[in-house]
């Protein structure tokens, strides 16, 4: 039996703030969620990192050059290092000073608010196996443990299946999603294994026949990154979930 969403949105085919609040503000910050959320999407998602003692943090790359004023590679230093590195800066002169959020950080923002979150499981992209499992176990711990009690629980992705795995093991109750480039042939053997409510697809693949398969399926599918206005309106009109950066438009 595939997985289900209980306590997430009812309206799952939705525009989703990719990195928290798109071209708006420095990606994966409090201040991206907060543009976010003044944008009036009800939908985010995020990347989720390991620092070296074990802290979950909000960042997409191995590496801390392209986004902060850092450098380095991220999961080596320790939270204390990273709770003071510069976050927006690089993206503009007002956000000086956003920091890269834990994510208990975004816990706190989030409380209270109706909305639905992904988050994607980033281990390092040269990590073994084992150690991607070990990370999506850790972080799915403390995903359980920072949204206890909430009506709205957060669904966890990866392109990593051993990471997917670590998190079905922590936390089977919080649901899982697939990210690909392009579904291979096993992938219903793949979602079956692992539980899975949902595909995150590149949106070059939503074929109108692809949309068909995944749903007969029993999942629910969603597009990334997808900015043209036109095509957004194409799959949410097929009941497909859009991330994009687009969140003014």
């Amino acid at each position: 039996m595939l997985g289900t969403e209980p306590g997430s949105s009812p309206n799952l085919a939705q525009r989703i703030a990719h990195r928290g609040g798109g071209s708006l503000a420095p990606e994966n910050t409090l201040a991206a969620f907060r543009a976010g959320l003044d944008a009036g999407l009800t939908a985010f998602e995020c990347d989720v990192k390991l620092s070296a003692d074990g802290v979950a943090f909000l960042l997409h790359d191995d590496w801390l050059d392209r986004t902060t004023t850092a450098s380095g590679r991220a999961s080596w230093k320790p939270w204390t290092q990273l709770a003071r590195v510069d976050a927006g800066r690089k993206f503009g002169a007002r956000f000086s000073g956003e920091r890269i959020p834990s994510l208990a950080d975004l816990a706190g923002l989030v409380a209270g608010h109706d909305l639905w979150l992904n988050l994607e499981l980033k281990p390092d992209t040269d990590a073994s196996a084992a150690r991607q499992a070990d990370w999506g176990l850790r972080i799915a711990r403390q995903a359980v443990r920072l949204w206890a009690g909430s009506p709205q629980q957060p669904c966890l992705s990866s392109f990593s299946i051993p990471a997917l795995q670590g998190a079905q093991q922590a936390a089977p109750g919080l649901v899982r999603a697939w990210l690909c480039e392009r579904l291979p042939a096993r992938w219903r053997e793949v979602a079956q294994a692992l539980d899975l409510a949902a595909l995150h697809l590149h949106a070059s693949q939503c074929t109108p026949a692809l949309i068909a398969e995944v749903q007969a399926q029993g999942l629910q599918l969603r597009a990334y990154t997808v900015d043209d206005p036109g095509e957004v309106a194409r799959l949410l009109a097929a009941g497909v979930g859009v991330f994009t950066d687009a969140l003014a438009a």
